[in-house]
């Protein structure tokens, strides 16, 4: 036991481990090699071959996974003349989970958007070992339950037509966990019927031919306002694009008489929602 080797240090990022060592505490002039192994369960494992006795690092890049759980072992070799013995002495073992790669990007088209039941589909990580999933959105953490890429959220109801950061995180084992960078992400939950306009006022001229409509933005837009219309029966339909900012538009050369005005809204991203006053 005094030829084994000290594994003082193991380190590891998404594709590789790094092992560091001490020289056996007495009898180093036997030593011939040493030799670093490694293995997850249920697979054959990996060796570095014989190295040189005067090396204390190691670097292990094949034959790996990233989130995979490893056991590493630092073998010395040594040979003794009298009589003639080839000894092997293991190292104590050492475990160490390489950093499992980030998730992919979400599967905009297989993803449900509602604000009251958002399902989010994503492309797994390449060549991990996955247990589950953290998903960051609003201050808060879900998790998924399996490997499978998804979460579903019930309870939860978010603004509708607003943009939100989702944070995606691979979480690899039970034990040693190791959880990988987070892939950032916005999303948009799907606009609703928007609140209507609120102090909608039309000021006539004195020969009914001319409106000053003014109103206030709903209180609740329920997503990104672009364009306003206004429909008025009979005599026009003026659907030019009013900019989202504005709140007064002037409509001349209407004909005498009695006028209906109405007032709608169109929302980003979505068909038309109108909403009228």
């Amino acid at each position: 036991t005094r030829l084994a080797p000290t594994i003082t240090n193991i380190t590891s990022t998404t594709s590789k481990i790094l092992v560091y060592w001490s020289h056996p505490s007495s009898y180093y002039d036997l030593l011939s090699n040493y030799e670093v192994t490694w293995k997850a369960n249920g697979s054959s494992g990996g060796s570095s071959g014989l190295l040189e006795k005067t090396v204390k690092q190691y670097t292990v890049s094949s034959h790996l996974m990233a989130g995979q759980l490893y056991i590493v072992n630092v073998i010395t070799h040594a040979y003794r003349t009298n009589p003639a013995t080839n000894i092997v002495v293991n190292s104590s073992d050492a475990t160490i989970r390489l950093v499992p790669r980030y998730p992919g990007y979400l599967l905009t088209r297989e993803c449900d958007f509602a604000h009251d039941n958002l399902l989010l589909k994503w492309e797994p990580p390449v060549e991990t070992f996955v247990t589950k999933y953290e998903v960051r959105i609003d201050g808060i953490t879900y998790t998924t339950t399996n490997f499978f890429p998804m979460l579903q959220i019930n309870g939860k109801v978010f603004l509708p037509g607003w943009r939100y950061k989702v944070r995606l995180i691979t979480v690899s084992g039970t034990t040693n966990v190791k959880k990988s960078l987070d892939k950032n992400q916005w999303i948009r939950t799907t606009p609703t019927r928007p609140g209507p306009p609120t102090n909608v006022k039309c000021l006539v001229d004195q020969l009914d031919i001319s409106l000053e409509i003014s109103w206030t933005a709903p209180t609740n837009p329920n997503g990104v306002i672009v364009q306003y219309q206004i429909n008025i029966n009979p005599g026009k339909m003026d659907q030019s694009n009013i900019t989202s900012v504005a709140t007064k538009k002037i409509v001349d050369n209407l004909i005498p008489g009695m006028l209906f005005v109405s007032l709608s809204i169109f929302i980003k991203e979505t068909s038309e929602f109108p909403c009228k006053k």
